[in-house]
């Protein structure tokens, strides 16, 4: 049987109780030390921030904060695998169809990264919409989709 609760929980506990800072990852109970890195999940991210393609391991805590991250060599990539962590984005491309039998489909892309979650939503949303020519690159063919503040612009022209 199980000398205490921690014990009792299956957490890993220290024999001497020692001094922990406000910023530390344990808990002081009953004079025990208790880590909760077992309660830990990893998650690896490979960051594209910058050409170096570091392969990151971030800790998350029992309350899906980001307690540790290791493996990224500069700034950015810190930042990249917070961001990528919490809401991933990414640019949206896709092709639709147009008026013209010569040239059946035009390229398009949001002009701003959206939510990974809601990139099916936009391709179904795109389904229903024919180009008409004259289109330039850059000419928005949906402003807004989904609510996201991101438009869907060409990148290619559809000429006459």
């Amino acid at each position: 049987m199980p000398s205490t609760r921690a014990q009792a929980e299956g957490l890993k506990v220290h024999p001497e109780p020692r001094f922990l800072a406000s910023s530390s990852k344990a808990w002081l109970r009953s004079a025990e030390w208790v880590k909760r890195e077992d309660k830990m999940i990893e998650e690896k991210i490979i960051c594209i921030g910058c050409p170096l393609g570091c392969e990151t391991t971030l800790k998350i805590g029992d309350q899906a904060e980001v307690v540790k991250i290791t493996g990224y060599k500069c700034k950015e990539g810190r930042q990249y695998v917070v961001e990528e962590y919490r809401s991933p984005v990414r640019i949206f491309t896709a092709t639709i169809l147009t008026e013209k039998s010569a040239r059946p489909l035009l390229p398009v892309r949001t002009d701003r990264p959206i939510l990974k979650s809601k990139l099916k939503e936009a391709a179904l949303t795109l389904v229903r919409f024919k180009a008409k020519s004259p289109v330039r690159i850059g000419q928005v063919i949906l402003p807004n989709i989904l609510n996201t503040g991101a438009d869907v612009i060409a990148t290619d022209d559809l000429l006459d």
